[in-house]
């Protein structure tokens, strides 16, 4: 029937194609993550050495005049000169993957070299109901484009009266 060679070359494809699923299957992360607590900028493991970044804990959305520290000093807060993309995920699992960390409180991250960034982001309805919403989070995602390290050194606090948020009868509705 079949020759030793054969059937040689059959397991081994047989098990190229097996490795080839498992690698595409499994989690992107591995099981064991990083707590906030131990290393909120850490992650796991990095992408070609690069690091993204945890947000900082939202606010409680029923505290409206309570600073909300989550704007980038100055310096990087500007517009991001580079090649830019923005990928918006529609859950937390998804986030995870993506930023390759594991917290509940995450709402997006960012991971740049010298000449371009991208920014993953929950959608804007997942932040609103953690009392922020995409316009501040890009804001504070571009800053890390801009080179502000993930451990947010000299965040300021959104100016009041707060402009960014609006009522959702006053929100554009298309």
């Amino acid at each position: 029937m079949f020759s030793d060679k054969q059937l040689a070359w059959f397991a081994f494809g047989l098990a190229a194609v097996t490795l080839g699923v498992i690698s595409v299957s499994a989690p992107v992360y591995p099981q064991a993550f990083p707590t906030v607590r131990d290393n909120p900028t850490r992650m796991w493991p990095p992408i070609n050495g690069q690091h993204g970044h945890l947000m900082p804990v939202p606010p409680p959305p029923d505290t409206p005049r309570q600073p909300h520290f989550i704007l980038p000093p100055a310096e990087f807060d500007k517009p991001y000169d580079g090649d830019l993309t923005i990928k918006i995920v529609n859950t937390l699992v998804e986030l995870e993957i993506a930023c390759r960390v594991k917290n509940d409180k995450m709402l997006g991250c960012a991971f740049h070299n010298e000449k371009s960034c991208v920014i993953y982001l929950l959608e804007d309805s997942v932040m609103r109901q953690r009392g922020w919403n995409t316009g501040l989070l890009l804001r504070h995602e571009i800053g890390h484009c801009n080179g502000w390290p993930g451990w947010h050194p000299d965040q300021r606090a959104v100016p009041w009266p707060l402009t960014h948020w609006v009522p959702v009868h006053e929100r554009v509705n298309r």
